[in-house]
């Protein structure tokens, strides 16, 4: 640091500062409460960006809100709650055309749609394996029985054409 006026460069200095014990544990308790301070204020930053995150997730995809809830909840579960559940996800679909969840549903519609006979058995079988492998013998099964019928042409009245 250069000193104005004098031709001399300060390159080192020692400084000694004092206080008696009741200060020094005063200043070494208020650079504490500050530091604990910043670390509350940036856990919270943390959980408020997670319940962000948690909140958008949620509000696109339904069927993410359901398990959520169910989480808390798991008494309520049984087969009645969950066949509304798949109706009110299935309906959310036409009001929320442009959700991700819905868009990947388009794009494995058209997929399908345009897949030569056998290699859209292929499809379901491999399918079928993964949902037996991952403790869905139910939902196999009904793969298994939707991919006896060929795919039909997406529904305009629910909102998953290419228009909407």
């Amino acid at each position: 640091m250069d000193l104005p006026d004098a031709p001399v460069r300060l390159l080192w200095a020692h400084i000694r500062l004092t206080a008696d014990p009741q200060q020094a544990a005063r200043a070494d308790s208020l650079v504490r409460d500050r530091h604990q301070a910043e670390q509350h204020a940036h856990q919270d930053r943390m959980r408020l960006q997670r319940a962000k995150d948690l909140r958008e997730a949620l509000l696109s995809d339904p069927s993410l809100a359901f398990a959520y809830w169910f989480l808390d909840h798991p008494e309520a579960i049984d087969e009645e709650t969950v066949q509304r559940v798949e109706n009110l996800i299935t309906a959310s679909a036409s009001y929320a055309p442009n959700t991700t969840w819905v868009q990947v549903a388009k794009i494995l519609q058209e997929f399908v749609r345009n897949l030569p006979g056998d290699a859209r058995q292929h499809l379901v079988t491999s399918l079928t394996h993964i949902l037996d492998r991952y403790g869905q013998p139910e939902r196999a099964h009904q793969m298994r029985t939707i991919g006896q019928t060929p795919p039909s042409e997406p529904s305009h009245a629910a909102g998953l054409n290419g228009n909407s």
